[in-house]
């Protein structure tokens, strides 16, 4: 299978939009709908100290130096609802910081997703619940991330077009997971949404995730920088601002404190407050 990108790339998305439109019509972007179960599905297990907080007070943090960071990616949205899809990363932060400040913004969340997931599991499952929540909750935004989880749980492998087995690190998973991001990103934005794809933090050198998951998460940052460049009002969302320093990836900031936990990847309980509020920086200005 091709992946996205280079030669005829133009063509595959111009077929993939008309594909998208005629399923599109099928079932009617103005027709009935019966609300969808939102209720996400039930979280690996894992540690406790990578486990979602409880949703923090209503507090301010000071961000001084983020507005220059957000820059004018796109001008701000003031959106009414905001849909975010994500492995633990996003998900605690939804479940934390960011949903408060959502809430603050009178702005209705929808949660997808699940810790130690991916795009690619349960044969794009993703894809499918993203499709249904533009037909029925019309976002006005789509945020998604995702940093390297794929069949953790056997039942959750997915299989190709023969039939055969997607196993986890094969150029075949690349492939399919290049490609349901696509079809996410363009579903998302038919139904009006704009998309920002969460490019996954590096991992601080040496760390348990720099060797475990390092090469895998370059390579799927590098298929969500395609994705941005060819599908139009999606976007890239970075977090170098507060979690680099002099070009490098650190554990501690001089100016933010502890910004990444011990494995090198996920966020601290200092730092979720500032990938909250640089977030809704972006949205809403």
């Amino acid at each position: 299978m091709v992946a996205i990108g280079g030669k005829g790339s133009a063509v595959r998305y111009l077929v993939a939009t008309l594909v998208v439109a005629l399923l599109a019509t099928l079932v009617g972007p103005g027709s009935t709908a019966s609300a969808v179960d939102d209720a996400a599905p039930a979280a690996a297990t894992e540690p406790a100290s990578q486990r979602a907080p409880a949703t923090p007070a209503a507090t301010t943090i000071n961000t001084a130096g983020l507005a220059g960071a957000v820059g004018a990616v796109a001008a701000a949205l003031n959106p009414r609802v905001v849909e975010v899809f994500g492995d633990s990363i996003l998900w605690r932060l939804s479940t934390g910081w960011l949903g408060t400040r959502l809430a603050q913004k009178g702005a209705q969340g929808i949660l997808g997703g699940a810790p130690a997931t991916g795009p690619l599991d349960y044969q794009g499952a993703w894809l499918t619940y993203i499709w249904w929540y533009g037909l029925v909750y019309r976002p006005n935004v789509l945020i998604i991330g995702a940093c390297c989880a794929y069949g953790v749980e056997a039942q959750s492998l997915s299989r190709d077009n023969a039939g055969r087995i997607i196993y986890p690190g094969s150029e075949s998973m690349y492939d399919y997971w290049e490609l349901v991001m696509f079809y996410i990103a363009l579903v998302a934005t038919y139904y009006g949404a704009r998309v920002y794809i969460h490019e996954t933090p590096t991992p601080v050198p040496g760390s348990y995730y720099d060797l475990l998951y390092g090469q895998m998460i370059s390579r799927l940052n590098e298929s969500y920088r395609k994705i941005a460049d060819l599908v139009p009002n999606t976007y890239l969302m970075k977090w170098d601002s507060f979690l680099t320093y002099g070009g490098q990836w650190v554990y501690n900031h001089p100016t933010y404190g502890n910004v990444r936990q011990a494995d090198g990847e996920h966020l601290t309980d200092t730092s979720q407050p500032i990938a909250a509020d640089y977030i809704i920086k972006l949205l809403y200005g």
